[in-house]
């Protein structure tokens, strides 16, 4: 069993993992020439900005006050981590996330497993938007980006208040 120390640090790894995929998707949206792909990229970046925004209070919570200044590091990671995908083709980016995908849901699982009640709608919001995000590319991988941007349109009204 891990100590509550262990969950709260897990939830700011979540909430850090949120920033970056925030800026990552929002920085590859704006350097991106393709229409489609700037779209689904939009989406996954707002995707990810909706989810950072149900954990941020969760890891208040926990941690207390979040400091934006101390994630400064997390953005900058991220937007250097977009700037290295310029020019990269999009289905190879794709590609590229695959085989995190299964690790993403499988760490939320376990996140899950050590959920307190009362936390459980936050993570499990955490795991469903790691399926949507694999369902996306899966479907983006198929050929099909009219339904990679339906799973995230799917995540992003069931999500949205």
């Amino acid at each position: 069993m891990k100590t509550a120390e262990g969950y709260a640090r897990d939830i700011l790894l979540a909430y850090q993992g949120e920033i970056r995929g925030a800026v990552t998707f929002d920085a590859m949206a704006r350097h991106e020439s393709d229409p489609v792909a700037r779209g689904v990229w939009e989406k996954v970046a707002e995707l990810e900005a909706l989810t950072r925004d149900a954990v941020a209070p969760l890891a208040e919570r926990l941690l207390g006050p979040l400091d934006p200044d101390a994630h400064a590091a997390v953005r900058e990671e991220a937007l250097a981590r977009a700037a290295a995908r310029r020019g990269v083709p999009c289905e190879q980016i794709a590609r590229d996330y695959l085989p995190d995908l299964a690790r993403f849901v499988a760490r939320f699982d376990d996140l899950l497993e050590r959920t307190p009640s009362a936390d459980r709608p936050v993570v499990e919001q955490l795991r469903a938007h790691s399926q949507a995000f694999g369902a996306c590319i899966r479907a983006w991988l198929d050929g099909n980006p009219n339904a990679a941007l339906g799973h995230l349109q799917d995540y992003l009204d069931r999500y949205r208040q």
